[in-house]
């Protein structure tokens, strides 16, 4: 028997990563031999595993024993291994850190193949060399044998290769069920993943190729990037990109090409998880089954609020023991893996063999220490916030990094070596005394007067180094203003970000609001016009109860007669004569025959006719129309706006707004939220009590920065001083007609865009103020200006009305 572990280590700059290790049997002659002579009915029951006593470090607390196999029992079989890797989860384990730990002392491995040597009598699942492989975590697959109940273990098809047997019950399993359970996956769907290069990764690759199923794989990126997208895309990857590039605006590019995801597949954890949710598509998944960078989920609200994401968790061991009484799931998901397998279309990873007794080298070069540069360590550290290393993200407390001092030996003998040399020409072996001015280049003596640098300008190293060095340091400056200028850009994105954040929760206040109104008058008027039917209904049925007591009182008075005439008729001769004048005045017929009255029933027109129109035509009383609604993003930081975006006032406190390109920063100004650019407008503004105001338009492509917004494409009527004026573009101030001793209180301004003309006037009084024309080329705006705290400007809605037309 033999240790074995993959060889391919996956290096992504100064990172590696390793993927499973490997025990295998039966690949040495001889060893092979004697595990095969041993197992015989009357086998000798020492066998031999590496087994651990006490938690700790894999290649200190690991020894390889000889244990005594349990007696056989009815319903037990006797397993020779044949195959057994060395999972990660194996070796946390060991160390104490895994979620489910078995007893000590025992045996390591929780997954392998083995091959039925010897079955109970009462066994009927099995028989003497079946393969088979552990239905759950726990038995203990680093041994040559082991006694073990035959519910324990599912079979296997022996046409499949030993290693992909081997490593079938976890990785693939947990690729086959997180394909299948969480969303219904169809040819052309997308599965978006991290964690590509892992076990797992390319087992989800190779599975939902076969089931056409496109893939977007997300690995770290790395020197060797191409050779390892080339390997996943030989794998069956439709798409293979970095965890950069998933930040990146390319990513619309991409989803281009294919749907955005139904399905994310999380193995990594922290922001990489946060980044699959933000490319989920509405009402997707996203399933975690690992945590290699050892942080927690963050799911944006957003994500839960407006995508109505799901949020998943998937282990494969919790999985089996759910199913455990479902023998189907676990035999149908073994039988489609293992028919992929032999179509080629899923494999299992390469391994080389260790000798079983040099398994302590196979664990210690597993386990082994990551070497990387102190300073880029510490900066790794400052960046993350705790201590963890780099390449396998174990964190460490306090100072546990001990120095590789080989290396740093070679690293000094190299640079002093580097340092002491003289610089030679590659082409001519002289020594590099002159710098090439008009090739920016070193040169040497031979060099100059070669027919290459024939009429250039040179000079000596030592003279031109510090002229160059000067002028490396002016483009030094200029890149250190560069860095400062992105880096108050990026603040601005920054404050951008929370003040998004922060328009969305208020607008989401407001919508509630609002349409917790309409929905409060909706309510009112059904009680309103339920009531009123109730009513009808109480109206209608004491009228009919009425009709029906009278007729009833009738019926009464006629059977009685009808009772009385029949008596009569029984009497005999004389005293039926005697009666007769009574009973013929009985006899006569004097009601009149009941008839429903007009209106009786219940006039279900006057509910439900036009019904939607009746309760729409009664909301105008509460629903206003305002012509033009103010854009807070172009707002002054000193002006503050209402809710309903139709007053503004000036505030001596500034708002924390973003200086985005569209807002004022120098004059109190804000425009309205939609650009004119044809017809005919009108709007009335409230301007009454305000002491300092401008109302009127300005083109699209007007400057709000600084301080020449008033001094092109601006058409307004101001108030400032007690005087009020007019001005359009290129023209100066003009003084209005208007009588001082009687404010203005409303100001209307009428656009006809098509025709070129602004006008101003005094709605309340009809008074016309003044009148521009011009040629509009763009987009006019509505715009308002306001300087004073006291009082505010408001667009007043205007009154509403239905016309219905035949």
């Amino acid at each position: 028997m033999k240790l074995s572990r993959v060889t391919s280590l996956l290096i992504r700059g100064r990172r590696v990563y390793r993927t499973a290790g490997f025990v295998c049997g039966e690949r040495i002659r001889d060893a092979a031999v004697l595990l095969k002579n041993n197992y015989s009915v009357s086998a000798v029951r020492d066998r031999t595993a590496l087994l651990y006593r006490n938690h700790g470090e894999p290649s200190q607390v690991v020894q390889l024993e000889s244990l005594v196999l349990p007696q056989m029992g009815p319903e037990r079989v006797l397993v020779k291994m044949l195959a057994a890797p060395i999972n990660p989860s194996d070796l946390n384990m060991i160390q104490g850190t895994y979620a489910i730990l078995p007893e000590l002392p025992a045996v390591g491995g929780n997954e392998g193949v083995g091959q039925v040597m010897e079955v109970g009598d009462k066994v009927k699942t099995l028989k003497v060399g079946d393969w088979v492989i552990p239905r759950d975590a726990g038995i203990g697959t680093w041994r040559t044998a082991a006694v073990l109940k035959a519910d324990d273990l599912v079979t296997l098809p022996k046409d499949i290769p030993v290693l992909s047997a081997a490593t079938l019950g976890v990785n693939p399993c947990t690729a086959f069920r997180m394909l299948t359970d969480f969303e219904e996956l169809k040819p052309g769907d997308t599965v978006i993943q991290n964690a590509a290069n892992s076990g797992v990764g390319q087992a989800v690759i190779q599975i939902a190729a076969a089931k056409g199923i496109q893939t977007i794989n997300v690995v770290r990126d790395r020197p060797d990037l191409q050779q390892l997208s080339d390997r996943l895309t030989a794998l069956g990857a439709t798409h293979v990109i970095t965890e950069e590039t998933l930040r990146r605006p390319e990513m619309k590019e991409l989803f281009k090409s294919c749907p955005r995801p139904k399905l994310a597949l999380n193995g990594v954890g922290g922001k990489s998880a946060t980044e699959l949710l933000r490319h989920l598509q509405s009402g997707g998944s996203m399933v975690t089954y690992g945590g290699m960078a050892k942080q927690p989920v963050t799911v944006p609200v957003s994500a839960l609020i407006f995508k109505d994401v799901k949020i998943r968790g998937f282990w494969v061991t919790q999985w089996k023991r759910d199913n455990k009484h479902d023998e189907d799931a676990l035999r149908n998901m073994l039988d489609e893996l293992c028919i992929l397998i032999r179509a080629g279309k899923l494999s299992a990873p390469a391994c080389t063999e260790v000798c079983l007794q040099d398994f302590r080298k196979a664990l210690e070069n597993t386990m082994k220490p990551h070497s990387v540069c102190r300073a880029c360590l510490e900066q790794f550290w400052s960046s993350r916030g705790f201590q963890e290393c780099p390449v396998c993200r174990k964190r460490f407390t306090g100072c546990q990094t001990p120095a590789n001092l080989a290396l740093r030996n070679v690293c000094e003998s190299f640079l002093q070596k580097r340092g002491s040399s003289e610089v030679f020409c590659d082409v001519h072996g002289e020594k590099l005394k002159l710098f090439c001015l008009d090739d920016n280049h070193p040169v040497c003596l031979v060099c100059r007067d070669s027919e290459k640098h024939l009429h250039h300008t040179f000079r000596p190293v030592d003279e031109v180094a510090p002229l160059l060095k000067e002028e490396l340091k002016t483009s030094l400056k200029d890149l250190q203003e560069k860095l400062k200028s992105f880096k108050e850009i990026k603040q601005t994105f920054d404050d951008a970000s929370h003040h998004i954040k922060a328009q969305t929760q208020q607008t989401m206040r407001c919508l509630q609001e609002e349409f917790e109104r309409l929905h409060q008058f909706l309510r009112d008027e059904e009680m309103i016009r339920i009531s009123a039917l109730i009513e009808d209904e109480n109206q209608k049925s004491q009228m009919m109860k009425e009709k029906t007591e009278q007729i009833d009182r009738e019926i009464e008075s006629l059977s009685n007669n009808i009772g009385t005439l029949k008596n009569d008729l029984d009497a005999a001769d004389m005293p039926f004569l005697q009666n007769f004048k009574f009973s013929k005045e009985r006899a006569q017929i004097t009601l009149k025959d009941p008839v429903m009255p007009a209106g009786a029933l219940m006039n279900v027109g006057k509910y439900l006719g036009n019904l939607k129109f009746e309760v729409w035509k009664k909301m105008m009383q509460i629903v206003q129309l305002t012509p033009v609604t103010l854009d807070p993003n172009t707002a002054h930081p000193l002006l503050f706006l209402t809710d309903d975006l139709t007053h503004v006032k000036s505030s001596a406190d500034g708002q924390q707004y973003p200086d985005n390109p569209e807002r004022f920063d120098y004059y109190h100004c804000v425009l309205g939220s939609e650009g004119l650019n044809s017809g005919t407008h009108f709007w009335d503004v409230e301007v009454q009590n305000n002491t300092c105001w401008s109302v009127g338009v300005t083109t699209a492509s007007n400057q709000r920065k600084g301080g020449i917004f008033f001094e092109t494409g601006v058409w307004r009527v101001r108030y400032m001083a007690g005087q009020y004026t007019s001005q359009s573009p290129f023209k100066p101030r003009m003084h209005l007609n208007v009588d001082l001793n009687k404010r203005l209180k409303v100001i209307r301004v009428q656009l006809d865009w098509d025709g070129g003309k602004i006008s101003f006037s005094d709605p309340l009084t009809n008074t016309h103020l003044c009148t521009f024309t011009s040629t509009f080329k763009e987009a006019i705006y509505p715009f308002l200006y306001s300087s004073c705290t006291d009082f505010p400007l408001t667009v007043l809605p205007v009154k509403l009305s239905i016309n219905v037309k035949m």
